[in-house]
């Protein structure tokens, strides 16, 4: 009895968790079709023709937009690859991201499964990105060579994919080697298994010439690669008719070469060459993704011949995007540079039916996105401004339908300042000054204050932040020979700069004034001696000589009273 009682509350828990345990999604194969299917070179540039020894790009366009908005994280698909390529199996070529159109967000992760022999498969598996989002579509771009022995040189071959069992065909000529006519100096670059690595090789007199004090230079120009030391070697080979290496045997250039300071140049004396044939071959560093040129110079008495090669290494990659279903995404911007995002924005979102509100804050790239949201009308009300901006005082009605998206960009004003400065003179005036207004220490303008603008000028429509922080305003003046200055104020009461004649106001005496018993004080000769400093020019220090004068007058009359009292 207790064991049927156990079992039973076992199977009821079981159930009962069931029925409450969130049910997820397998991830699925998702139908998948290919709008595009063509050969680049590695200049990444459309090509109908492809070297056979060349490393080159298929680029494959695809397209998962009938799957709806049922696409989810872990759903993926495959592309069967071409049996007469190979691809590379080193992991930065066989796994991968796919990124969305903003360039940082991951929408998807290839997976490249190639087989030694030739072709292979590669998985594209889809992130969270594609959640609830429709017409996903993308591109994929994967480095490959031809499998040399499979592949018809100088003609036609048609290469296939596959994708959920559908064929995509696409035709393009290999070109072979042809028989080489007049040659004494060819050269080419290739890949290392190191990707910072490249690997160079020159042909030197295939045309079996008799060559009299040999000589061959090598540079890197101002590239910033380097020779990698120790890797430099020379050949004595026999070649067919094509180029191919018949025969090869190494020779000792320990005397021969010489390798300059900062390795980005060689010499190799070969001295007499009768009729042989050479191969050159070395390492350089390398920067991958760049276009790396290489010269050589063969000299031999009159003959002269150079050489420029270059080199590109390939990658894989893809990107890919998709739309937004049944949700509102807002990017907000400044309404004077619709390219400066705006980050800390807030919105309230309302469905107009049900009266249902959602709170929206832009992030750091100025956007923020809604949750998924029932068909219907919504208002967007702006409840907060970013910082330095004034609030957006509209409120939008958009209309979310099923399986689609409403994208709105919303515009902010920024705060702006006037800021006003008044010049003052004590003293003589000039003719003019020329004043600076400062932001953060920087100039950002400049005025010419005269009597035409009454020694008054308004710096107007001036931003009040940057980047969030509040942009701190100044004035400066330019220096004034002969005067002292002195700013006040404030950006918001308006500054004003004063100046100020610089004088000097000291009075000089020859002949000290002496007073007797007996003797009544010449006050005038003495006032006539005085030597009344040239720089006094302005009316105040007349008057104030004037006031000396009459003080000296009535001090001496008093005086004169005083000594004929005592004298009685």
């Amino acid at each position: 009895m207790r064991v049927k009682y156990l079992v039973s509350m076992i199977l009821s828990f079981l159930v009962t968790l069931g029925l409450i345990a969130p049910v997820y999604a397998a991830p699925k194969q998702v139908d998948t079709n290919v709008t595009k299917f063509s050969f680049l070179n590695k200049d990444k540039v459309e090509a109908n023709k492809i070297y056979h020894s060349d490393d080159f790009y298929l680029d494959i366009d695809w397209d998962a937009s009938s799957s709806g908005t049922n696409l989810q994280e872990g759903d993926y698909f495959d592309i069967t690859l071409p049996d007469k390529m190979i691809f590379p199996s080193d992991s930065p070529y066989t796994d991968f991201k796919l990124y969305a159109d903003d360039g940082k967000t991951v929408m998807a992760n290839a997976h490249v499964d190639p087989k030694e022999s030739g072709g292979g498969k590669v998985r594209i598996t889809f992130t969270d990105y594609v959640n609830d989002k429709y017409d996903v579509k993308g591109n994929i771009f994967l480095t490959a060579r031809f499998v040399r022995e499979e592949v018809n040189t100088n003609e036609d071959n048609s290469f296939s994919i596959t994708v959920n069992g559908e064929v995509t065909t696409h035709n393009i000529t290999v070109v072979g080697p042809t028989d080489i006519t007049d040659e004494t100096l060819a050269k080419w670059g290739y890949k290392d298994d190191d990707p910072q690595v490249a690997n160079w090789e020159m042909r030197i007199n295939h045309s079996k010439y008799d060559l009299d004090n040999t000589v061959i230079t090598d540079n890197l120009g101002d590239s910033g690669e380097t020779y990698i030391e120790g890797s430099i070697t020379l050949d004595e080979v026999t070649y067919d008719s094509k180029g191919g290496v018949l025969s090869r045997e190494k020779v000792d250039i320990t005397d021969k070469l010489t390798l300059s300071e900062d390795k980005t140049s060689f010499t190799l004396n070969m001295g007499d060459i009768t009729g042989k044939q050479y191969s050159i071959r070395y390492k350089t560093t390398y920067t991958p993704g760049t276009t790396l040129t290489n010269s050589a110079v063969l000299k031999s008495g009159d003959v002269v011949k150079d050489y420029k090669a270059t080199y590109r290494s390939t990658s894989t990659g893809g990107t890919g995007s998709g739309s937004l279903a049944n949700k509102i995404k807002i990017i907000k911007v400044d309404a004077e540079n619709k390219e400066t995002k705006l980050e800390g924005a807030e919105f309230t979102l309302k469905n107009e039916e049900t009266g249902k509100t959602y709170t929206l804050t832009t992030d750091k790239d100025g956007e923020v996105t809604s949750d998924k949201l029932v068909s219907g009308k919504y208002t967007i009300e702006e409840t907060k401004a970013p910082t330095g901006y004034i609030k957006n005082g509209e409120k939008v009605t958009v209309e979310v339908k099923d399986g689609e998206a409403v994208v709105k960009t919303i515009t902010n004003e920024p705060l702006k300042t006037n800021i006003k400065v008044v010049k003052k003179w004590i003293g003589e005036k000039k003719d003019s000054v020329t004043v600076k207004l400062l932001a953060n220490g920087e100039v950002k303008d400049e005025i010419t204050l005269n009597n035409e603008n009454e020694w008054t000028h308004l710096f107007e429509n001036l931003r009040e932040y940057k980047n969030g922080k509040k942009i701190s305003y100044s004035v400066e003046e330019v220096e004034v020979e002969g005067y002292s200055t002195k700013i006040t104020g404030n950006e918001k009461d308006g500054f004003e700069i004063t100046n100020t004649k610089k004088q000097v106001t000291g009075i000089e005496e020859e002949n000290p004034i002496t007073v007797t018993e007996n003797e009544t004080p010449s006050i005038v000769n003495e006032i006539e001696k005085t030597k009344v400093s040239k720089n006094v020019v302005e009316t105040g220090d007349q008057t104030r000589v004037l006031m000396i004068l009459i003080l000296f007058i009535v001090s001496a009359g008093l005086l004169v009273f005083v000594l004929r009292k005592i004298k009685k």
